[in-house]
């Protein structure tokens, strides 16, 4: 029988339960969502009924980067911000990428933006835009979270002479994102 992990949480304000350490929420493997809650129902003693209403939601590795805001600045007098949120119609590093280029593109002072789907190296402007000497900073923000996740952003080139590119390696296509599934209260 094949397992998978769920994240099996308690509906808030949940009545009648005498919640063992303040635990309102369990980390199980199970075969399905039904199995969760009963495994996490009879973890505790006299509490299985209440966590017959939980909800199971299976820890599985994301799909793809729907959500995720991919921001680009570069810090010039008035920083220039592109930023694009993955949808689910641009939802690889590649598609996300290809939008960074066009709202790059579209401002005054870059004309050759670029990405280059075999060494997923985003340009965000090039020689000929004369900014290599600007410093270029990048953010990958989870979907509902408030800072960018640094281990995402991979080796930038910025902040060298006015006629060098200004560059960002991104992840690879077929990378996994992280998933946050839920907080949890630990002892």
């Amino acid at each position: 029988m094949a397992m998978s992990a769920y994240l099996v949480t308690l509906p808030a304000g949940a009545q009648g339960a005498t919640l063992k350490n303040g635990a309102n929420a369990m980390i199980v493997t199970a075969a399905s969502t039904t199995q969760a809650k009963e495994i996490a129902g009879a973890y505790f003693d006299g509490d299985g009924a209440i966590w017959s209403g939980a909800t199971a939601t299976e820890v599985a590795n994301a799909d793809d980067w729907e959500g995720w805001t991919f921001k680009v600045v570069v810090l010039t007098a008035t920083p220039k911000v592109f930023a694009y949120v993955g949808t689910s119609t641009n939802d690889t590093i590649d598609e996300i990428a290809a939008q960074l280029v066009i709202l790059a593109n579209a401002d005054a002072d870059i004309a050759n933006a670029a990405y280059n789907t075999t060494t997923q190296t985003l340009t965000v402007a090039s020689a000929a835009d004369g900014l290599g000497d600007k410093k270029l900073k990048v953010e990958i923000i989870p979907p509902g979270g408030y800072s960018s996740v640094a281990s995402l952003v991979g080796t930038i080139v910025d902040s060298g002479v006015a006629a060098a590119a200004l560059t960002v390696v991104l992840s690879a296509d077929a990378d996994v994102p992280p998933k946050v599934f839920g907080a949890v209260k630990t002892t």
